[in-house]
């Protein structure tokens, strides 16, 4: 029998009060909503749930109120199979709870009163020294004490575990735990928290991960939502694309990652693998109303990874050669491309600024633009707009449409005080071609 990876998660469980409304409502002001739905969360809980459904053996760090929601909670964590020898029952307070309110695009507002998160404490770390011994991997979250937070990696460096830290709620981190974690997957707002350096794009998320490794941090994993995640080694950043569903609710979707994550990386998979693998329980989990319910299945996993994730990005490919690579979520990959298209001004194609009109074309045919600069007759693209297609198929160049994409927008983002203005960026675009 094979035996199962073990992950040991110290964090919080709590209770979530979810309601459904149709928009987010303004301050002082009441609105009707609906459906409502209670059911077992916090990260911790959420993280050690995912896990489990995931195939590994979990064992779960934490305190629970000596209340209903309590007994409720440690029902649900037996029922997932995980093991709950050191998850500690107090009388001082009350079992945590969340109060989440979803719209309709799937987006959330989240109160949490900690409860009995915040009375575990260093010693209650110690009591889970076998369970923490025992683990391939220990993960951890910030909605229990930093005190135990730290107290827990330090446990872990002296019992040779492996640390996953989700920096979740952000604040900054002490140098110290920094140096006793091996991978930390912050989001780009706890990531701009921790590191105090704007993380708006690709190469202010690079910058900041390796920033995070100068620190003492073995590797960093920046996720991106529905892109996927930027992973920062000592070897290199890699941006691993993840998969376009329809979302229902985002709520848990950190959790739903780090779980795989842990999962992947106690079955010795390398870094991109294992992110790959947690950017799918992720992109399953979205589509659920949720988050510990909402947990995706091993099997579920492992047939959305049959499919190909979805590329918000453009690979240009020269006889099987990668030659040119920009990632499309922001704007800079297009700065990039017409920096690159500028070296090559003795190309046949005029730039034509007024092409830039709708954001969802500016990637595409950007792209469709290098590729007929190179001279290139078939290539292997991500995402491209319908123009950017009907570019290439102007000048006769072959697709590789298993991979191309032309029908769906890109993920360009150029915000501009809340509006994507197109004067701003072809200046953008001109003062970069001239550096």
């Amino acid at each position: 029998m094979i035996q199962k990876p073990k992950v040991t998660v110290v964090g919080s469980f709590n209770t979530d009060l979810v309601v459904r409304t149709p928009r987010m409502p303004v301050k002082g002001e009441t609105i009707l909503g609906g459906p409502y739905l209670t059911g077992p969360g916090g990260k911790g809980a959420n993280q050690a749930v995912a896990a489990a459904r995931l195939g590994a053996q979990v064992a779960m760090v934490a305190r629970l109120g000596k209340d209903d929601f309590g007994d409720r909670a440690e029902e649900n964590l037996r029922r997932e199979g995980i093991q709950t020898d050191t998850v500690l029952r107090t009388e001082k307070t009350h079992t945590g709870v969340a109060v989440i309110l979803v719209d309709e695009a799937g987006d959330n507002m989240i109160v949490v009163a900690p409860g009995a998160n915040e009375a575990l404490s260093p010693a209650d770390v110690d009591a889970a020294r076998e369970a923490i011994a025992q683990a391939d991997i220990l993960l951890l979250d910030l909605e229990v004490p930093m005190e135990s937070v730290e107290h827990a990696a330090a446990l872990a460096q002296e019992l040779n575990i492996q640390v996953i830290l989700n920096p979740a709620p952000g604040q900054p981190l002490s140098a110290e735990l920094l140096r006793r974690i091996d991978v930390l997957t912050p989001n780009e707002t706890e990531a701009q928290i921790i590191t105090g350096l704007p993380v708006s794009n690709l190469e202010e998320a690079h910058t900041a991960g390796s920033y995070l490794l100068a620190q003492g941090v073995g590797a960093v994993v920046i996720t991106l939502g529905a892109l996927g995640a930027l992973s920062i080694t000592p070897q290199g950043a890699q941006h691993i694309p993840g998969w376009q569903v329809q979302v229902v609710d985002t709520t848990g979707a950190g959790d739903a990652f780090n779980g795989a994550l842990a999962v992947a990386l106690a079955e010795e998979c390398p870094l991109p693998q294992a992110v790959t693998f947690a950017n799918a329980a992720a992109a399953l989990q979205v589509t659920r109303m949720g988050t510990a319910p909402a947990m995706p299945l091993r099997t579920e996993v492992e047939t959305l990874l049959q499919a190909r994730p979805v590329h918000h990005a453009l690979e240009v490919m020269q006889d099987e050669k990668l030659i040119f690579y920009s990632d499309g979520k922001w704007l800079h990959p297009l700065l990039d491309l017409e920096h690159f298209l500028a070296e090559r001004s003795a190309a046949c194609m005029p730039y034509d600024p007024g092409s830039l009109t709708l954001r969802d074309k500016i990637i595409g045919r950007a792209a469709a633009l290098l590729i007929v600069r190179l001279g290139l007759r078939r290539v292997h693209a991500g995402i491209l707009s319908e123009l950017g297609a009907e570019v290439l198929q102007h000048y006769e160049v072959n697709f590789d449409y298993e991979h191309l994409v032309p029908r769906i927008a890109c993920q360009t983002e150029v915000l501009l005080d809340g509006e994507f203005d197109p004067d701003k960026a072809h200046a953008l675009i001109l003062e970069r071609a001239r550096r």
